[in-house]
């Protein structure tokens, strides 16, 4: 099965990586010419070219080996559809890092052995013509588990290269990045995670798993938007969070970063920034929205409700959980609100909207 990061299909499991290339016209040199005593002036102007269109695809194979059923994506790069030497590059490691990961499954001591693995690509940005990055996740299902171990994913490249980049080298420090990232996540997660965190022991978790430190902050993902950081399920105390991503916007980190490492014509204006990726998402938003991004679930105490970002638009969508039937086993999603960001309190679920941050 081949697909692309944006026909809205996502699988949810394990590691990638990402590429791309681009080329420069050489400038037209001007020419002048002389004739008898008089001169005349040619010149050309140059046109610098557009910045090539990054596209990545994902092929979805399976198979057993062993004791380990697996399914993984590998991932295919290009610039304005071809597949340059940097895109070629950056998808190698990218599909390296998968075999890597399915590898050491394979590789578990065989009293506990490894049952499903999975590699699954969620989708990729473009910050500034200059960083591609990409999401993955990847789940291990280990015998006689009572579940599965999702585990978020997140590589950067420079397209300039086709090199790996650390996000923290764009602020001043990696000390500076930490604590900006921490300061700006922890009062996020808190709504989010809701009031039933207000006691001791769920305090100190959640202290420790947004404290400053590079094994928290260990998966970034630069976009146009933000940094986003994308925790693990448990980091909070409760597996059932599930894996919890948080975009904290350019402008909340700028006295941290190093300056011009994200000039503003990079940016763009972010919205919700708090929720758990729905990966599998067929079913859950709406064919006729056409291809949605960020398709974010929120836990709340009335319901279930999803976020989605309409590709062509850029609009903004909420949309609700109902069942058909009185067992709860066909749910049904339905738009709630939809329009440009932030939804209207008046429209929009009041709760959702207040956990982005949003004062109604």
């Amino acid at each position: 099965m081949r697909r692309t990061a944006h026909n809205g299909w996502r699988l949810g499991l394990a590691a990638v990586f990402l590429a791309a290339c681009t080329g420069r016209h050489p400038a037209v040199a001007a020419r002048l010419t002389t004739v008898a005593t008089t001169t005349t002036s040619t010149s050309s102007t140059t046109t610098t070219p557009p910045p090539p269109k990054w596209s990545v695809t994902a092929t979805t194979t399976s198979g057993t080996t062993g004791p380990t059923d697996w399914q993984v994506d590998r991932v295919a790069v290009t610039a304005d559809g071809v597949e340059t030497p940097i895109a070629t590059k950056i998808a190698a490691a990218v599909n390296a890092a998968v075999a890597t990961s399915m590898a050491d499954a394979e590789a578990q001591p065989s009293d506990y052995p490894v049952t499903n693995f999975g590699a699954g690509f969620i989708d990729f940005f473009v910050l500034g013509d200059q960083y591609l990055s990409l999401t993955f996740d990847e789940a291990t299902m280990l015998e006689r588990a009572a579940h599965g171990s999702p585990t978020p994913v997140a590589f950067t490249f420079d397209l300039m290269s086709g090199d790996p980049v650390d996000p923290l080298t764009f602020f001043r420090t990696r000390d500076d990045g930490l604590r900006s990232l921490s300061d700006a996540t922890r009062p996020r997660l808190e709504v989010y995670l809701g009031s039933d965190r207000s006691d001791d022991a769920s305090r100190q978790f959640l202290e420790a798993g947004s404290a400053p430190t590079p094994e928290n902050f260990r998966t970034l993902v630069p976009r146009p938007d933000g940094l986003m950081a994308r925790f693990e399920p448990g980091q909070f105390g409760a597996f059932a969070d599930g894996l919890v991503n948080v975009i904290v916007p350019w402008t909340e980190l700028d006295q941290a970063l190093t300056a011009g490492a994200v000039p503003q014509e990079w940016r763009t204006t972010a919205t919700y920034t708090i929720g758990a990726f729905i990966a599998a998402y067929d079913g859950v938003v709406p064919a006729d929205l056409g291809p949605v991004m960020d398709v974010f679930q929120l836990p709340t105490d009335n319901g279930g409700w999803v976020f989605a970002t309409i590709r062509a638009t850029g609009d903004v969508v909420l949309l609700r959980v109902h069942f058909d039937d009185p067992h709860g086993e066909h749910p049904l999603w339905e738009v709630e609100a939809r329009g440009p960001w932030p939804l209207a309190c008046d429209t929009a679920n009041a709760e959702v909207v207040q956990a982005q941050g949003i004062d109604c």
